[in-house]
């Protein structure tokens, strides 16, 4: 019908449960997992579910990064493949740290680098930054150090409302997109003070 026909776009990858925290975090609004609606306001729908993501807060950096080895090692004690795992982090900084933490727990990592192509073969947890894990996907993922003071990473310099809000949009979108990775399973963590993105805020 002219004008109003609509198209739906089925996603195969993503989780009815991950894509609607992904997409709460993308129009900065609380998620609700009681909703049974399968279609967004974008025209995504999704046919598989799984369990509900896991968004969790720690004290301090240690707490989290020593959180995400004990996941990690429960995943690898039930036959999972540590090449289908990712953690992903917003700067090379932040991700690094949490590789170091992962090493030092005697799990073995692979970097995924800004330049060439991943090597679908090496052994190890994927260790990622968020603009580097677009186009790919894991059985198992982990967005960590999402916090306030790099969520939205403020790396400019601006007192232009509109400027601001330009770029957190980027910021919510690129978060949008990390989430989105997961196949299987979704834990978003954090240490301090969480990101404003993680509250449903402003």
């Amino acid at each position: 019908i002219v004008g109003r026909s609509k198209k739906l776009r089925i996603n195969y990858r993503t989780t009815e449960e991950t894509k609607k925290l992904a997409v709460a975090i993308l129009e900065g609004i609380e998620v609700d997992y009681m909703d049974a609606g399968v279609e967004d306001g974008k025209g995504y729908i999704s046919l598989m579910h799984g369990e509900n993501p896991e968004v969790l807060n720690f004290k301090g950096f240690m707490d989290e990064a020593d959180a995400i080895c004990e996941r990690v090692e429960q995943l690898e004690a039930a036959d999972t493949k540590l090449s289908s795992i990712c953690v992903v982090a917003r700067t090379k900084s932040l991700r690094d740290s949490y590789a170091d933490v992962l090493k030092k727990a005697g799990i073995n990592t692979y970097e995924i680098m800004a330049n060439g192509a991943e090597n679908r073969n090496a052994e190890g947890v994927r260790i990622a930054t968020m603009h580097r894990v677009k186009g790919l996907e894991f059985q198992h993922l982990f967005v960590a150090g999402v916090n306030e003071d790099k969520l939205p990473l403020m790396n400019f310099k601006s007192n232009d409302p509109v400027e601001i809000r330009e770029h957190e949009m980027a910021e919510r979108a690129l978060l949008h997109v990390a989430m989105t990775r997961a196949m299987k399973s979704l834990t978003v963590t954090s240490h301090g003070k969480p990101s404003k993105f993680l509250l449903g805020k402003e």
